[in-house]
C-alpha cells in the first residue's frame, strides 16, 4: 500500500487523537480566559471542511514552479501539489480561489479561505494578524537583480538617495527593501512580471523578489537581467508556513502533522525535486501540445494525488472559483 493511501486512511484516528489531546490540555488554558474576561475562540475548521466535502484554499496564482496557472488555465506547482496532497489526505474536493498577493491574509481573516497554503514567508508583521505552522514547508530567501551592462556590482551600494528598487506589493521582498535600502525609493508593482519588465524598461534600478525565481529570470530575461551575489546572493533568509485563523488550534496541529509527515516520508523531497531542481515540470505544464511525462505520472501516483490531476484520475477533484 502507498504512503499517501496510509495516511489517507489513518486520517480519522488521528483527528480522533488530536481531539482527545487538546480536550485533555486546554482545560486549563480555557478557565484562565474565562476568567480573564477573554472569550476563547473554539474552531474546529477540519469537521467543517469534513462535513462540506470540500476544502477552500486562496492562492496568488503568479510564481512559476510554486503557484501558476498552466498552459490549459489549470493551477500548478510545488504549493498546489500539497494543497492537493492535505485534499486527498481528507478525502475532500479542492476548491482554489486566486487573488492579489495583499488579499491573501483578508481572505482567510473573512473564512473564504480555510487556511493559506502560499509561498508566504513568516514574518513578525504577520504574526500579529495569523498563526504559522511551527513546521516551514520551505526555506528560501530574497535577492536582487539589476539590469544587465549596470554599473552596480555590490546590492549595498543602491541604499542611495538616488536609486529606485522594485518589489511586489504586500511581500517580504518590498519589506526587505524598505528595511535594507532606507535612502532608496521603493517602488511597489502588482505581480512579479511588472518588477522585471520595469527593471529592463529602465524605471528602476534594482527589482527585488525571493530567490525562487532565480531559474526562471535566468529563462526568461537571459542576457537581460543579472543577479547581484556580492557582498552575497541572499539578501536575507526566510520560510514558507503554513497560516490558520487565530484560535484554530486543531487546525493548525493538524497542518504541522501534515508537512512533519511529508518531510518523514520523502513526498516534499521529491516534489521539490520535480518542482525546483529541473525543467521537467515546464515540458509537463507550460509547452503546448505535450502530455504529462512518465516521471510526473509517477510522483502524482507517489504522493496520491491521482483525483486531482486532470490527466490521471478517475475523477478531477479540483475546481477555481
Amino acid at each position: 500500500m502507498g504512503t499517501g493511501s496510509v495516511f489517507c486512511k489513518c486520517k480519522f484516528l488521528c483527528l480522533g487523537a488530536m481531539v482527545l489531546f487538546l480536550g485533555g490540555c486546554s482545560g486549563g488554558g480555557q478557565q484562565e480566559q474565562k476568567s480573564a474576561g477573554q472569550p476563547l475562540v473554539e474552531r474546529n475548521t477540519i469537521a467543517t471542511i469534513l462535513d462540506r466535502g470540500q476544502i477552500n484554499i486562496t492562492f496568488n496564482l503568479a510564481a512559476e514552479r510554486y503557484q501558476f496557472k498552466d498552459k490549459n488555465n489549470e493551477p500548478a506547482g510545488m504549493a498546489i501539489d500539497l494543497a492537493k496532497m492535505i485534499a486527498a489526505n481528507l478525502d475532500v474536493d479542492l476548491v482554489m480561489t486566486d487573488t492579489s498577493w495583499e488579499g491573501l491574509i483578508p481572505s482567510l481573516l473573512t473564512d473564504k479561505s480555510d487556511f493559506l497554503a502560499t509561498t508566504m514567508s513568516t514574518t513578525f508583521a504577520r504574526a500579529q494578524q495569523v498563526l504559522f505552522t511551527s513546521e516551514d514547508w520551505y526555506i528560501t530567501g530574497v535577492s536582487i537583480w539589476t539590469k544587465e551592462g549596470n554599473a552596480i556590482n555590490n546590492w549595498q551600494d543602491l541604499n542611495d538617495s538616488g536609486r529606485r528598487i522594485g518589489a511586489v506589493a504586500g511581500t517580504v521582498s518590498a519589506e526587505v527593501a524598505a528595511d535594507y535600502f532606507p535612502e532608496a525609493e521603493i517602488q511597489t508593482f502588482q505581480i512579479d512580471t511588472d518588477v522585471w519588465e520595469a527593471l529592463v524598461t529602465g524605471r528602476i534600478d534594482a527589482g527585488m523578489n525571493d530567490n525562487i525565481f532565480k531559474n526562471t529570470v535566468a529563462l526568461n530575461y537571459s542576457g537581460k537581467l543579472t543577479l547581484l551575489t556580492t557582498p552575497r546572493e541572499l539578501v536575507k533568509t526566510d520560510t514558507w508556513a503554513y497560516a490558520v485563523r487565530p484560535g484554530d488550534e486543531f487546525m493548525w496541529h493538524y497542518l504541522n502533522f501534515f508537512i512533519k509527515k511529508v518531510k518523514e516520508n520523502g513526498q516534499l523531497e521529491k516534489l521539490e525535486e520535480y518542482w525546483t531542481k529541473g525543467d521537467q515540470w515546464r515540458v509537463d505544464y507550460v509547452q503546448p501540445g505535450m502530455q504529462l511525462s512518465e516521471t510526473r505520472k509517477n510522483l502524482v501516483k507517489f504522493i496520491g494525488i491521482s483525483d486531482y490531476e486532470k490527466e490521471i484520475g478517475d475523477t478531477y477533484r479540483v475546481s477555481m472559483q
